[in-house]
């Protein structure tokens, strides 16, 4: 459990220093979109910008969905494991059966 979330506390740290390294660079790619007067690479970098990020929510959203099945999961095989020994101890019994 902790491997897991120093693993996704340097994933996050990873990408907080990227936008820290590139802020300058959004900033400029931001003021000429807002002028208008963007030149065939900066649409490209802003286009492949914004499918980074679609793709990144569609993989949280993912990774979201995965969590809740397993947990999901986990709470039937417990229920299912309770009702399994609710009726074995029901059927010992004299009028279990």
């Amino acid at each position: 459990m902790l491997n897991k979330t120093l693993s996704v506390i340097a994933r996050v740290g990873m990408v907080v220093f990227f936008i820290y390294a590139l802020w300058p660079h959004i900033i400029t790619l931001h003021d000429h979109a807002q002028s208008g007067n963007m030149t065939p690479v900066e649409w490209m970098v802003m286009i492949g910008s914004v499918l980074f990020a679609a793709d990144f929510a569609l993989a949280l959203v993912f990774i979201a969905m995965l969590v809740a099945f397993s947990v999901f999961s986990a709470g039937v095989r417990v229920l299912k494991h309770h009702l399994t020994l609710i009726l074995r101890d029901a059927a010992s019994l004299p009028c279990g059966r």
